[in-house]
């Protein structure tokens, strides 16, 4: 048969086999019973199996109870000897399934056991592993995927062993380093963490034995040759992450780059984007060639002409992604800013701190320029960053994400590596990392509603963005024509195809009594807007303008992306709130009026991220904003909202240090030793 080490992966990604081993003594202490129980009841709750020895009493006993209890899956594997009738056989009964081995020794049960398991927690009592523990070790040095193993040290039950490892370690008798694949834990939840977050990292990831390092040495020079001759083009990249093993890889790359980028001081993080602006200016050309490919490829693709539109690079786009990415670089550093101090006691201070996310999966659609603007707020932030770019912009990405990933090791002389940024390229690789909840903090789609659904539907990792942008803008009866038609003709057409357009027109109900609206409408449709009246307008309209009707399917919630838009009456400024809360998204809303009272109700009842007021929709936008750029703009009301700049990229953390020579203890508080101050201080820069 297969050697024990050669084993068939579950079906889930997320659901893990935990094989337990441990005392199955009626004489187990009482305190390794109640851990083992609940460890039981974590493995069942987490969707994971529970794999025993199939021991009824004990820890062994407890795991399997407590995992049974909680309705999860429980398999025993024991040797047939010891399956007779009686005791045992009942307390069996409550295994989801009980594997019998023969054999003339328990070896096949050991293998049995082994093959069954992607990770390891040993209880107290679990001294018939200790040779796994090692065995494991050695999986990694065969090219294997190397399984973690958790000790269970309740009380400092493991504590000779672990020295017994350290020393076979600093003998060199183990083939690796121990620190990432035998680990411990105090406590049952923490115990299972570790199992989770170790096997999906190392289930993914190729083992580089000699022979794989060797290859991918090879390659890699290879393809420093092709740059050296020139045969790379525009379109050469370091490495392609193609492979889902690689997409893993690159994930955990980006954390660790980023803890690296965090370490550079504010003027590091500077050098870098100002090394990014130079190397796009100086390579102008060069990415204008490779994006005029794109659109070459493009004409052969079902595209809108809305996409079209956003994946054009011109070099106005590039001289404004310049300024916007020095201008982040210049601006205050977001990270260490001081959010709050407080006294909680004397000699005893909190503080509160802002740092970075950690590590960003951004995913969009058409518009190549979105990777340096994203990468630049990424860098500045401290973030690590994965992006993906839509398949019709690909030799564009490829071509920017190299010049960003070479700027970023030039001006750091290597301390931080290409893989803070790394480029993935395919809908598979994106469906992979939505799993990394342990690994990436925030997905931030940009695209289509359909793109944003399904990344909020397929991940447990927080999502921050919007799926649709309609846009209102309200002409009040009170207000200048000129400006009007004015404000609605840069909304639609400074640029159409983008999330901040106007979409909807709303007209107050007076504007057709002494016939402005008809000559706000005569104007802007002699611009080429074309307009889709509701029933209602149609009938204010007349006979003598025709318009067409509003989509039937979609109504009021249309988002053209091009030169139409929909237009409807309403009675007052409190019916127009009513209409954008109900049919909009939340996006950017704009009222036209010089009626104060009505400015106020609308500037405070309207529920979007950006509210304006005689100003341009297409204003909703985070270089505008001065914010240098925008990774994009947030709908939702959870922390970062309307165009999302560096300082939507960080969080908090809250640090507290003693003054006091024995430190502090909430004993002391409980015991009248110390009071409470609560005295907020105030903030130094």
């Amino acid at each position: 048969g297969p050697p024990p080490f050669i084993r068939t992966p579950m079906t889930s990604s997320t659901s893990l086999r935990v094989c337990v081993f441990g005392s199955s003594s009626k004489q187990t202490p009482e305190a390794y019973l109640k851990e083992s129980y609940k460890l039981g009841k974590l493995i069942a709750k987490g969707g994971h199996v529970c794999v025993t020895g199939g021991g009824i009493s004990g820890c062994m006993g407890a795991v399997s109870d407590g995992c049974a209890d909680a309705g999860g899956t429980a398999v025993g594997v024991i040797h047939e000897m010891w399956c007779a009738e009686g005791e045992m056989d009942e307390k069996h009964r409550r295994l989801s399934e009980l594997i019998k081995v023969g054999g003339k020794n328990l070896m096949r049960r050991k293998e049995a056991l082994l093959e069954r398991a992607d990770c390891f927690v040993s209880l107290p009592g679990g001294v018939g592993t200790f040779d796994e523990l090692c065995e494991v070790v050695c999986e990694k040095q065969l090219g294997m995927n190397p399984r973690v193993c958790v000790l269970l040290n309740i009380d400092g039950y493991y504590d000779g062993f672990l020295q017994q490892m350290k020393r076979m370690q600093k003998d060199k008798i183990l083939y690796v380093p121990t620190e990432k694949l035998i680990l411990t834990a105090t406590t049952a939840e923490e115990a299972l963490e570790l199992c989770v977050k170790h096997h999906a990292e190392n289930q993914n990831l190729k083992i580089n034995t000699d022979e794989n390092m060797k290859a991918v040495e090879k390659k890699k020079k290879t393809e420093e040759k092709e740059k050296e001759e020139g045969q790379t083009g525009g379109n050469g990249e370091k490495i392609e992450i193609n492979e889902k093993e690689d997409v893993v890889r690159a994930a955990i790359e980006a954390r660790a780059q980023s803890l690296k980028l965090q370490a550079l001081d504010t003027a590091g993080r500077r050098a870098i984007l100002l090394e990014i602006a130079k190397t796009l200016a100086a390579n102008k050309n060069e990415i204008l060639e490779v994006n005029k490919e794109d659109i070459k490829a493009a004409q052969s693709m079902k595209m809108s002409k809305s996409m079209r539109k956003r994946l054009v690079m011109d070099a106005k786009k590039i001289e404004n992604l310049c300024k916007g990415i020095t201008q982040i670089a210049n601006d205050e550093d977001p990270i260490g800013q001081l959010v709050s101090a407080t006294e909680l006691s004397k000699k005893l201070i909190l503080h509160q701190k802002t740092v970075p996310i950690g590590v960003l999966l951004i995913i969009f659609e058409s518009r190549p320029d979105c990777l340096p603007q994203i990468a630049a707020l990424s860098i500045k932030s401290g973030n690590g960053l994965l992006l993906k770019g839509g398949k019709e912009a690909r030799m564009s990405c490829r071509f920017l994400h190299k010049l960003i990933t070479q700027a970023v090791e030039k001006a750091t002389k290597g301390k931080v590596s290409s893989g803070v940024v790394s480029l993935v390229e395919t809908r598979q690789e994106i469906a992979q990392l939505l799993s990394l909840d342990h690994v990436i903090d925030l997905v931030i789609p940009r695209g289509s509603y359909g793109l944003v659904n399904f990344i909020k539907s397929h991940t447990k990792i927080p999502v921050l963005g919007h799926a649709d942008g309609i846009c209102h803008i309200f002409l009040d009866t009170d207000l200048d024509v000129a400006m009007a038609i004015r404000l609605i003709i840069d909304a639609k057409l400074n640029y159409a195809a983008a999330c901040n357009a106007v979409e909807n027109v709303l007209f107050h109900e007076g504007l057709f009594e002494d016939g402005r609206a008809g000559k706000i409408l005569a104007a802007v449709r002699k611009e080429g807007i074309q307009v889709h009246a509701s029933k209602e307008i149609s009938q204010l309209l007349g006979k003598d303008t025709t318009c067409a009707a509003i989509p039937a399917d979609t109504g009021f919630s249309t988002e053209y992306g091009d030169n139409r838009m929909s237009i409807h009456v309403v009675k007052n400024v409190s019916a127009a709130m009513r209409h954008i809360n109900e049919f909009g998204s939340g996006h950017t809303d704009c009222i036209v009026t010089n009626n104060k009272d009505n400015v106020e109700a609308f500037l405070t009842g309207v529920a979007s991220a950006c509210v304006f007021h005689n100003a341009s929709t297409r204003f909703a936008d985070g270089f505008r904003f001065g914010l240098g750029a925008e990774v994009g703009i947030s709908t939702g009301k959870i922390h970062a909202r309307g165009p999302v700049g560096v300082k939507g990229l960080t969080t908090t953390q809250w640090t507290l240090a003693s003054g006091e020579k024995d430190g502090h203890t909430v004993t002391d508080f409980v015991e009248g030793a110390c009071e409470y101050t609560h005295k907020k201080l105030e903030l130094k820069s």
